[in-house]
């Protein structure tokens, strides 16, 4: 596939990249994808931490904390996390060296068009979980998908090195970030006012909302509970497909009994039952998590009974 690090590289040489807040767990996933593509990749924090310990140990150069000196004219771009400020040293010297600066969502946004399915996860709550939840079920059904969340998954990394075909992430909506992403398919868990130093409203909230499920080149899947995601329903251009707890929803569910360790509940498709499942999750908001990240794996071919009976061991 094209190699987009390459295409930022100086010449004939490996491309050099420096990643600015390199310890963040949202840039985690594109520095191992850099370090995948060839790239020889250095980085700065302002402290040491797990992500910053496992790249080192991966070759990445770790400087700490930020510098100006860790920028030399040899790199070929700056990658900086929307968490880094504007009169950042490191920044600041590589606009004055005329280096490439991309923010973390740019390149990302860069990187996705090379893999054929692009899952988008996004909403104020519950999305690390639903991106978790998603690659959970491709990978028990035998498939292979990359994968970038903002946590962990499986209890350590947050991400999943895969193949080309499908790329499963979580939409930031920070400062807009998600819409520098180029999605297939959008998942919606909620919408609630977040963020309030950049939205001045939830108004503006929703209508960014809205432009990052019309970014969706099929589908989106959405959490029609939600009072503020129904609003959009008018406003939306790409196919929806609808979750919730009421028989109007493409996906509905609800809970059949609750244990001690998890929760047996109802899935039915278009009001035709598909059995009873069980999450080992504590939650009548996690069956919603759960339903969502059945419905977003049948958007893309896979049997939603056989992905409910693959969350059962989430």
């Amino acid at each position: 596939m094209f190699n987009v690090f390459e295409y930022l590289r100086d010449g004939s040489k490996s491309a050099k990249i420096h990643f600015v807040g390199i310890g963040g767990v949202g840039m985690y996933s594109l520095v191992r994808l850099a370090l995948k593509a060839g790239a020889f990749v250095s980085g700065s924090d302002r402290c040491e931490g797990e992500y910053t310990a496992d790249l080192s140990a991966r070759g990445c150069k770790i400087f700490i904390p930020h510098s100006a000196e860790s920028i030399t004219r040899d790199i070929d771009a700056v990658v900086y996390s929307h968490a880094i400020g504007r009169d950042n040293f490191e920044l600041l010297a590589a606009r004055d060296m005329g280096i490439r600066t991309y923010s973390r969502s740019e390149l990302l946004g860069l990187v996705m068009k090379q893999y054929g399915k692009r899952i988008g996860i996004s909403g104020t709550h519950g999305k690390s979980t639903v991106c978790a939840m998603v690659a959970h079920i491709f990978k028990e059904v035998g498939l292979a998908p990359t994968v970038a969340c903002g946590a962990p998954i499986d209890g350590r990394l947050p991400f999943l090195d895969g193949g080309e075909e499908y790329f499963i992430y979580e939409a930031c909506e920070y400062r807009d970030s998600f819409l520098d992403l180029y999605p297939t398919s959008v998942v919606v868990t909620n919408i609630e006012l977040d963020h309030t130093d950049y939205f001045p409203s939830i108004e503006e909230y929703k209508g960014s909302f809205l432009k990052c499920i019309n970014r969706a080149e099929k589908s989106c899947i959405l959490n029609i509970d939600d009072p503020n995601i129904r609003a959009l329903l008018p406003l939306i251009e790409s196919e929806v497909i609808t979750v919730g707890t009421t028989s109007v929803a493409d996906f509905s569910y609800s809970p059949y009994s609750f244990l001690e360790d998890g929760i047996i509940y109802s899935l039915s498709r278009n009001n035709k039952l598909l059995g009873r499942f069980k999450l080992k999750l504590a939650g009548e908001f996690n069956l919603m998590n759960a339903a969502l990240a059945i419905a977003a794996a049948e958007d893309v071919g896979i049997d939603p009974k056989r992905a409910a009976e693959a969350l059962a061991s989430f």
